[in-house]
């Protein structure tokens, strides 16, 4: 940011900035009137409403980043990615017991369930958390020694009660939008409700005034780092072309996340469409599936576990889509995304890595599902 700052005609002012209307912006004593306003504020720890909270601590990802020791024992609101990645550095690096609670049959919600289910194995068996599914945190309250004792109630109605020295709330983002002086201008996010957050177009416009532009956590469409670039992007470029009055460009996001889960020695990536969203696309679907066992270059790094899927248009070859749970699955993420992007037929993709290398698991992916749609 300082590095931009020194740019012929930018002028950065270090404050917390607040709408006085529509378009004119105040911070560090002074008021700006601008054409256009980006919104780009992040995002905050969406702290549940769970009675009893306020009366114990809890800990964040910030806090876990910045503490130099942990207590013995841990229990764990929120598997979501910072869950996935946090987990299994407060049990190897801090040395905790910890409880961790999934509201459903496993955890990785985008993902097929067989992924789901290999993670659920892998942090139950190599990092010995225990994990109660299906049950719903209910209230929680403080320990006689200065601990936690959190109630939930699972879903056949029966009840259980975790104690543990330390709370951790890993229960995801909320937009940072508190004390913006929203109500100063015709932006209304709250009148806008639903899954697909539309106060914010996909131009990143908002909805309820087209020369302000909202990107990043801030819009609450997907709290992703590289998605908050790309809306940046697709922002500047819009402000552009918006001021000479041209067309302008949505922005197109092909699924493609990454969760450093397990420690990132068997992280989990998605590119594309998983299976169940290609059928529900309305797509004729060959599938591929292979364990990373199945190919000795994982049992020889000693990183067995895991598995890969492919997802292809059995009609014309297209590759729709890709999930990876095993070793080096974040890296491999970057060459399934020019695969899905390019719509590149699977009968065109050279199936030969070379060997003995992880790679070689897409090999198996891509021979398999060219055979099926060759049928």
């Amino acid at each position: 940011v300082h590095d931009l700052a020194e740019r012929p005609n930018v002028a950065f002012i270090h404050d917390t900035a607040t709408f006085v209307d529509d378009h004119t912006v105040r911070a560090g004593g002074r008021e700006f009137d601008a054409d256009y306003v980006v919104v780009a504020t992040g995002s905050s720890v969406d702290v549940p409403d769970l009675p009893g909270l306020g009366q114990v601590d809890y800990m964040t990802s910030a806090d876990v980043l910045d503490a130099t020791d942990f207590p013995d024992s841990g229990v764990v609101m929120g598997f979501g990615y910072v869950g996935m990645e946090l987990v299994p550095y407060l049990s190897e690096a801090g040395g905790m017991d910890l409880t961790v609670v999934e509201h459903d049959d496993r955890p990785i919600d985008e993902a097929d369930p067989a992924f789901g289910d290999a993670a659920l194995a892998l942090y139950e068996e190599h990092f010995d958390v225990t994990v109660p599914t299906n049950c719903y945190e209910q209230h929680i309250e403080p320990t006689g020694d200065g601990g936690v004792r959190l109630h939930v109630e699972f879903d056949d109605g029966s009840t259980e009660a975790y104690e543990a020295d330390q709370l951790f709330l890993f229960t995801g983002r909320r937009p940072g939008l508190e004390g913006l002086g929203l109500e100063n201008t015709a932006v209304r996010p709250d009148a806008y409700t639903g899954e697909s957050q539309d106060w914010v177009r996909d131009t990143m416009q908002a909805r309820d005034d087209d020369r302000t532009f909202v990107v990043g956590d801030a819009n609450g469409k997907e709290p992703i780092l590289h998605v908050a670039k790309e809306q940046g992007f697709t922002a500047a470029e819009n402000i552009l072309r918006h001021d000479r009055g041209a067309a302008l460009r949505e922005y197109e996001n092909v699924h493609h996340h990454v969760v450093f889960s397990g420690l990132g020695v068997y992280p989990f990536a998605r590119v594309g469409h998983s299976e169940e969203s290609a059928r529900e696309a309305g797509y004729d679907v060959a599938v591929a599936t292979r364990q990373a066992s199945d190919d000795g270059v994982f049992k020889a790094k000693d990183v067995p576990e895991g598995l890969a899927k492919l997802v292809v248009d059995r009609e014309d070859g297209t590759v729709l889509g890709w999930q990876g749970l095993h070793y080096h699955a974040d890296a491999m993420a970057k060459t399934l995304q020019v695969v899905v992007e390019l719509g590149l037929d699977v009968r065109e993709i050279p199936d030969r890595a070379y060997h003995p290398t992880t790679p070689e698991i897409l090999d198996g992916l891509v021979r398999e599902c060219a055979e099926a749609v060759a049928e």
